[in-house]
């Protein structure tokens, strides 16, 4: 990974509803603009040097517990979790 001046943000979820992303998104991520939608599995170091700066969607299995939506960050000081796990 190469050194991240801006960190890539990857909101991951385990299916999409069928009533759309955002009644299921967390307060904070509701509005947050997606540049790029990925099935999983992908490798996250990897996505964020394509993706410094932006948000980015990976629909799937992710790895990070039971929770039903996980915004990573990650940048050069490595990667920061934050789970949703009662988002409806």
């Amino acid at each position: 990974m190469s050194d991240l001046q801006c960190a890539a943000r990857f909101v991951l979820v385990r299916t999409l509803p069928a009533n759309g992303l955002r009644a299921r998104l967390p307060g904070p991520l509701a509005e947050e603009r997606l540049a790029a939608t990925y099935d999983a599995p992908v490798d996250l170091d990897e996505l964020a040097d394509r993706h410094r700066g932006e948000a980015v969607l990976v629909v799937g299995e992710h790895g990070f517990g039971p929770a039903a939506v996980v915004l990573v960050e990650v940048d050069a000081d490595g990667r920061r979790v934050t789970s949703w796990p009662d988002v409806q």
